[in-house]
């Protein structure tokens, strides 16, 4: 609801103590209408838009309705009325004059609020003023420019008529080079996007003779991959059946082993057996040789000839001699036992 509609309303509680139903109805359907139209598409625009000022209701004056009213016999305005009056304020957004209709009491405290909602209408008048000469400005200015589209059409269908019609070479080669720096133009873009187009194609060829390439790196590799993995099938196969006979082997060696360990066993019995027998044996045969050695030392040491000595040196070396064929036979012997163990065994 606009500020202009609401003093009417309020006028009319004053006059008729009621707001009748009809009241502010042009005005709004008014508005409604100036909002749907377009401008762009309604040549008639500006003839409607330069006469909004003076489409514009006046107001009443103060002394004309003070005059028409009855002199009031009763307060100045109804609760009712000063009730009607704060809610259509409060409509408004007007809280601070609603606030201030409860507090009337003369006739001067109400025409001090209407001279208020008068400034304020004054002020939306004065915007409506400025809207409608910046409406008349723009009707002006599409009026302007339809003229400018009107003059240009017909200096379109002129040209068009030259073109036509005209035997004027000046003038067609003029619009023939301007049409070719057109074209010109046009072609320099199309070059440009046709170098553009032959980068991508060589790009795209060159990904794929690159594609192709590792193609055949892949199918290399597949083939070399297949190679590897049926020669690492037979090597596996190879290794499984080495590996099959070394268990053989292996198991018969752990037979053997323990084969071994039974004879070792002979062996170490029949050691101890025979070691004490050939221990024996060699004391006695070295202490032989040792009584030998004493008394053979005992005639080098007493005062014998020089024949005797010599002779005696010479049995010293035969029983040193003799000593090693001993340990020789000892040896022997020692072997010969451990073959005949085992062979027995």
């Amino acid at each position: 609801m606009s500020k202009n509609c609401l003093v009417k309303k309020i006028l009319a509680i004053l006059v008729f103590g009621f707001v009748p139903f009809n009241v502010c109805v042009s005005a709004s359907n008014r508005l409604e209408g100036q909002k749907t139209q377009k401008v762009a598409t309604n040549p008639s625009f500006k003839k409607t838009a330069g006469n909004t000022t003076s489409k514009i209701s006046p107001m009443p004056s103060f002394k004309s309705v003070l005059q028409s009213s009855p002199e009031p016999q009763s307060p100045l305005l109804t609760q009712e009325q000063i009730q009607q009056i704060e809610a259509l304020l409060k409509e408004v957004g007007l809280e601070e004059e609603a606030y201030e209709m409860r507090g009337i009491k003369n006739a001067g405290d109400f025409i001090r609020i209407i001279e208020k909602l008068v400034r304020l209408i004054g002020e939306q008048k004065g915007t409506l003023i400025d809207l409608a000469g910046t409406n008349v400005k723009l009707n002006s200015e599409l009026g302007e420019l339809e003229a400018t589209n009107r003059r240009l059409d017909s200096e379109l269908s002129d040209l068009k008529k030259k073109f036509n019609e005209t035997s004027d070479q000046n003038t067609l080669h003029t619009k023939i080079q301007e049409l070719n720096e057109k074209n010109g133009q046009l072609m320099a873009q199309l070059q440009n996007s046709e170098a553009e187009v032959l980068e991508l194609k060589r790009k795209n060829e060159q990904l794929n003779n690159e594609n192709s390439q590792l193609k055949t790196q892949l199918d290399e590799l597949q083939n070399s991959n297949e190679q590897l993995l049926n020669k690492i099938d037979n090597q596996t196969q190879e290794l499984n059946e080495k590996n099959d006979q070394l268990k053989t082997q292996l198991d018969e060696l752990q037979s053997s082993e323990k084969k071994v360990l039974v004879l070792n066993d002979k062996v170490g019995l029949l050691e101890l057996k025979y070691k004490s027998e050939l221990k024996g044996w060699l004391q006695q045969e070295l202490q032989k040789l040792e009584e030998s050695f004493s008394s053979m030392q005992l005639v080098q040491k007493e005062g014998f000839s020089q024949d005797v000595k010599e002779s005696n040196v010479n049995r010293m070396r035969f029983l040193f001699l003799q000593q090693l064929q001993v340990q020789r036979k000892f040896l022997l012997k020692c072997y010969d036992l451990r073959k005949s163990i085992y062979f027995e065994g």
